[in-house]
């Protein structure tokens, strides 16, 4: 995680980047890029996963959801909390991925964003 300013509190937060990050209990985010002037800042249980492409109309798109209101499972094939895909066109779309090319494109957004507020971050 590389930001200048957290606070979390019995949340889980991974590989994100942002000016600010504010993440209550139950809240999860994973993946994320936030280039927003006022951060990521999370809900009591939301979920919020950046998923990156190398596709280059949707290379980078986040998915959100609520662990104590939604039940995956149950709405896989439902657009549920304004997210741009169902939880299975973003599976489908997955499919054949080129894996190393998001991961890559994962690093250089991250680097970039990190650049932008200033934060050194370790290449190794």
């Amino acid at each position: 995680m590389s930001t200048p300013e957290i606070q979390a509190e019995g949340a889980v937060v991974v590989n994100v980047c942002a000016k600010k990050v504010v993440a209550p209990k139950g809240a999860i985010a994973y993946n994320v890029v936030d280039t927003s002037e006022q951060g990521l800042v999370l809900k009591e249980n939301e979920v919020r996963v950046g998923v990156f492409t190398t596709d280059i109309k949707r290379s980078y798109f986040e998915m959100r959801s609520d662990s104590a209101e939604i039940d995956g499972g149950k709405v896989f094939k439902e657009k549920v909390c304004s997210n741009p895909y169902s939880f299975q066109e973003v599976y489908d779309l997955n499919q054949g991925t080129d894996v190393v090319g998001c991961a890559a494109a994962s690093g250089r957004a991250f680097q970039a964003r990190a650049a932008q507020l200033g934060l050194l971050l370790n290449q190794s």
